[in-house]
């Protein structure tokens, strides 16, 4: 199996039109160039790694698993789910899950020179529509009581993606609140666990992706 995984691509529609093109000739001459913290050089990595990897030996997977926008602003979506749709017209599949800033962000904006105003964001509805061809449109079994699924991206192998951010518990204006913590409910341990018993069943591999680390930070278990 051969995939790349990346999370925090943290997608901003105010400059990322930009910083797409210039991640896609950075890509595209296969030249390297450092990335530092700033919130836009994810989405220029990703821009540069798929347009490497549409070059590349064929992948079977590239997954992102979360925090796909900085704010959950709805054109940041649309950008990003526009510009996976091109590379995986050219042969990078692409598979995603939802991180705790892309779904009912009470805090999507536009940012101007002198002040910012509030934008559309993305609720659970809209996410699995619009990002129907990476993953939720091919899932061979969906958790009704979340945005989890279960897919096969590649022959004999189970892609369990697990939506662990509770954006359910989001406020919006006028006071906001945006949970950064995640977690699983109860049913969807039960769906979970119900998955994972077919595909061990049928003698597939096994991949779990999720957002939020699957125990505290610093626990051991």
């Amino acid at each position: 199996l051969d995939f790349v995984a990346v999370t925090e691509e943290e997608a901003d529609a105010d400059e990322g039109s930009a910083v797409w093109m210039r991640g896609l000739r950075v890509g595209m001459r296969g030249e390297k160039e450092a990335v530092g913290k700033d919130a836009d050089d994810g989405f220029l990595a990703l821009g540069a790694l798929l347009a490497a990897a549409s070059r590349g030996p064929p992948l079977d997977l590239v997954l992102l698993p979360g925090d796909l926008t900085v704010d959950g602003e709805l054109a940041s979506h649309e950008l990003l789910a526009g510009l996976l749709a091109r590379f995986e017209e050219g042969g990078v599949p692409a598979c995603v899950a939802a991180g705790n800033h892309d779904l009912a962000n009470p805090y999507a904006v536009r940012h101007g020179l002198l002040f910012s105003v509030q934008v559309d964001s993305l609720g659970p509805a809209g996410f699995a529509r619009l990002y129907a061809p990476f993953g939720f449109a091919e899932a061979l079994s969906r958790d009704p009581a979340s945005l989890s699924y279960a897919a096969e991206p590649a022959p004999g192998l189970a892609l369990l993606v697990l939506d662990t951010p509770r954006w359910r518990e989001n406020r919006p204006w006028p006071f906001p609140r945006s949970t950064e913590k995640g977690a699983l409910s109860p049913a969807t341990l039960a769906w979970a666990d119900r998955v994972l018993g077919a595909a061990r069943d049928a003698g597939a591999r096994i991949l779990v992706a999720m957002h939020h680390p699957p125990l505290p930070e610093g626990e051991k278990g």
